[in-house]
């Protein structure tokens, strides 16, 4: 699973880009990456692109509660975080779906959207504040 990780802290935000297929033990590396950085402050925003992830290979009601609960183990380290996630795969939304519900009640709010630009209006972000995947860059 390629992905990227950047903390834009002069826009208190921190981006996760994921390509191809993603396991949830890939998905928990990452988080603990993210929390445990010495760049992760409270209250940062944080923007999951998952638009270039194909699969979640082993998404089930159980790894998205395993998830859930680590993320909860956490605690404080994300008091007032906002989460968006951005899934437009089926696959993908349905699985983070399931890891949001399961999330209520934790000291961040987290929300899972289909399309890239709402993420940003709810994060109050703008694109331009983003920088592009390693592997678009490539690309491009």
């Amino acid at each position: 699973m390629p992905f990227d990780l950047h903390f834009l802290r002069e826009h208190g935000l921190a981006v996760v880009q994921v390509a191809g297929p993603v396991t949830m033990l890939e998905i928990m590396g990452v988080g603990t990456t993210l929390f445990q950085s010495p760049h992760w402050r409270p209250g940062t925003k944080v923007l999951l692109d998952y638009r270039d992830a194909s699969d979640i290979t082993d998404g089930t009601y159980r790894a998205a509660r395993t998830l859930a609960q680590q993320d909860q183990s956490f605690g404080e380290l994300l008091a007032g975080t906002r989460v968006a996630v951005v899934a437009p795969s089926d696959v993908v939304f349905g699985i983070v779906r399931m890891w949001e519900a399961l999330s209520e009640g934790g000291p961040w709010e987290a929300r899972v959207f289909r399309d890239y630009e709402p993420a940003l209006a709810w994060l109050e972000i703008s694109a331009e504040q983003v920088p592009e995947p390693s592997w678009r860059q490539r690309q491009g």
